[in-house]
C-alpha cells in the first residue's frame, strides 16, 4: 500500500512537471486522492430501500418463505432437523442454528431491496412494517400478519 501510495505521488508529480495543461485532461485525472488501483473495489453504490407498502410487504414474506423452503437454508434446516438434541445445550444449539438460517433468508431478500445487510436492516424493514400494518386496510393488515406468522411457522 505504501509503494501503490508512492507511485501514485511520483506518477502525479510527473504529470504535473511536463506542463500537462489542465484543458487536456479532465482535473480527476491530476488529483492524487482520485487515483483508484486495480486492487481497490470501486465504492459501494448506496441503495435506498423503497416505499414500503401492503403489497411489498407480503412479497417480501412470500419471497422469503420461498427461499426458506427452497435456498440454502432449507438444506441448513434440514441437517439441523437431523443434529441430536438430548441435551439442554443441544437444543439451544439447534434453535440458534433455525434462527441464524431464518435471519439469513430474510437478511438476503432485505439486502436486494436496499437495507442493510445487518441486524439494523432487519429492523428497519420491521419498524416499517408496523407502520404500514398500522395505516393499513383491515383485509391488508390481517394478510400481512398472517404471513409473517406462516413465515415464522415455517
Amino acid at each position: 500500500a505504501i509503494e501503490e501510495a508512492h507511485f501514485s505521488q511520483m506518477l502525479f508529480s510527473s504529470l504535473r512537471s511536463r506542463a500537462v495543461s489542465a484543458s487536456r485532461l479532465p482535473s480527476s485525472l491530476l488529483s492524487p486522492s482520485s487515483t483508484r488501483h486495480l486492487s481497490t473495489p470501486p465504492p459501494p453504490t448506496a441503495v435506498s430501500p423503497p416505499t414500503l407498502t401492503p403489497s411489498l410487504a407480503n412479497q417480501i414474506t412470500k419471497f422469503t418463505s420461498f427461499l426458506s423452503t427452497h435456498g440454502v437454508p432449507s438444506h441448513n434446516l434440514a441437517a439441523i432437523s437431523a443434529m441430536p438434541h438430548s441435551s439442554a445445550p443441544e437444543v439451544v444449539k439447534k434453535w440458534q442454528s433455525m434462527m441464524q438460517s431464518h435471519l439469513s433468508a430474510q437478511l438476503h431478500v432485505l439486502a436486494g431491496l436496499g437495507y442493510p445487510n445487518t441486524e439494523q436492516g432487519i429492523g428497519q424493514y420491521n419498524m416499517a412494517l408496523a407502520t404500514v400494518m398500522g395505516g393499513a386496510a383491515p383485509d391488508d393488515a390481517e394478510e400481512m400478519r398472517v404471513g409473517s406468522r406462516d413465515l415464522w411457522r415455517e
